[in-house]
């Protein structure tokens, strides 16, 4: 199993890799330019012998199951893996009783959050910083992750971020 966060400049791409299947998630801007898939995905594609592929646009991930994958509006579950997409201000009333755990959040498509209102309403192991954001809210979520003392990942100046599970 591969999970990956593409860089690709502007819209965010996840892909769920198991065996010869993935589920693509991604912004409708990238699933609707099959030239853009073929240029930044289809190649890691063919490289894993990936034949049998889901593309879900991620404006409209309200619900998805299938044997690998587990997605409900913000939270993905792929193998024992849980993740939360943050691309709005939570609807968290504070303060939080009990904190979410997962163990990746995605910062995606610039939302005005502080990386210390993260840490009041989940418990996490690392952030990931996708390309979809501008490059000042990635610089400024770098420098709150190294004061709080927050393992983060930025897919904008490190590349794309792969995590295998074997």
């Amino acid at each position: 199993k591969s999970f990956i966060v593409y860089n690709i400049p502007k819209p965010s791409a996840y892909d769920f890799i198991s065996s010869n299947s993935t589920v693509l998630l991604a912004d409708s801007s990238l699933i609707r330019q099959p030239g853009k898939i073929v240029f930044h995905i289809r190649h890691n594609w063919w490289n894993r012998y990936v034949s049998d592929i889901t593309q879900i646009e991620k404006e409209k991930r309200t619900f998805y199951q299938s044997e690998m994958l587990y997605i409900r509006n913000k939270f993905i579950q792929f193998g024992s893996r849980k993740i939360a997409v943050i691309d709005s201000l939570p609807n968290i009333k504070t303060p939080v009783k009990d904190k979410l755990f997962v163990d990746l959040i995605l910062l995606s498509d610039n939302p005005n959050i502080k990386i210390a209102d993260l840490k009041k309403w989940f418990t996490f192991n690392k952030i990931i910083i996708d390309s979809s954001n501008k490059e000042w809210r990635n610089e400024k979520w770098k420098k709150e992750c190294e004061n709080l003392k927050i393992d983060f990942y930025s897919v904008i100046d490190s590349g794309a971020y792969i995590e295998n599970e074997h």
